[in-house]
């Protein structure tokens, strides 16, 4: 249960500290790879619903969504979601002290929209290491700027549950960058090697707040269009510095990569959302 405290005490502050900028979901690339491998998925169902209040958990499912629709805190030239399309993603660390966890998987899928244009999706995290699942559906109002409801399922729960949304429910989309950005940051067309294949994709490199930031990004055959994100420090922390507890020493969260793991079609919610709810 320390361990757990600890891990999400990171992930927490780490966002909190950087709410007052206007790159809020920076805060998602400087702890993405760790909370998907080791707070999210690893254990949560074990003592975050009876150690956290209704207020921190309000946060930390808004936090979850922000993770999984821009981590990096960028639309790098996305492409829509039809509804019923998905995709997921392995993540891994690709630091010293996550080369023996096995990668992740992120999930997310558009379900569908309702009479007024809101939007509901998916977004499900799979353990690499024991298989716990976290699945999140929550309706969006029309162009996903703000969450109105939500619904969860924790690793050991036996049923979905409804979650208090709120008007300071944290959520914060990616940002749009200007054509002018991207074309500065284009590095090329490129073949790049994932777990679902091999594309001809654009690669897309930017100055991180710890580093670099790249994006591999194809125009067709890939929901949202990216094929693969990675994340490198300028360089490596050590997991002896930073006041970090004992059971945080090695996570890196600066080193990671994300890579396209499977798309499809046929999304259908798993938590009994329905477009005429809400």
């Amino acid at each position: 249960m320390k361990r757990i405290q600890a891990r999400l005490g990171i992930l927490a502050a780490g966002a909190l500290a950087l709410s007052g900028c206007a790159t809020i979901c920076n805060s998602a690339s400087n702890a993405a790879g760790n909370s998907i491998g080791n707070a999210i998925g690893n254990k949560v169902g074990d003592a975050v619903v009876a150690s956290y209040s209704p207020m921190f958990l309000n946060f930390y499912y808004g936090y979850i969504f922000t993770l999984a629709f821009g981590s990096h805190g960028y639309d790098v030239a996305e492409k829509p979601f039809k509804p019923g399309e998905w995709v997921s993603y392995e993540v891994q660390g690709h630091s010293s002290g996550e080369k023996d966890q096995k990668p992740s998987t992120i999930k997310r899928a558009f379900l569908f929209t309702d009479k007024e244009g809101n939007e509901y999706w998916q977004v499900k995290f799979i353990d690499g290491n024991n298989g716990d699942t976290l699945t999140l559906e929550a309706m969006f109002d029309k162009g996903r700027s703000k969450v109105l409801r939500m619904r969860s399922k924790m690793p050991k729960d036996t049923e979905a549950k409804e979650v208090p949304v709120n008007d300071q429910t944290y959520y914060a989309p990616p940002q749009k960058l200007t054509k002018q950005s991207l074309a500065g940051a284009k590095v090329g067309v490129e073949s790049v090697t994932v777990p679902a294949g091999t594309y001809k994709a654009t690669h897309y490199k930017f100055a991180g707040g710890t580093g670099t930031d790249e994006w591999w990004v194809v125009d067709t055959g890939v929901p949202g269009g990216v094929v693969q994100y990675r994340a490198t420090a300028a360089q490596q922390q050590s997991s002896s510095s930073s006041g970090k507890p004992e059971e945080a020493k090695n996570m890196d969260p600066n080193n990671w990569t994300q890579s396209l793991k499977e798309s499809g079609t046929g999304a259908a919610s798993e938590l009994g959302m329905k477009p005429t709810e809400g």
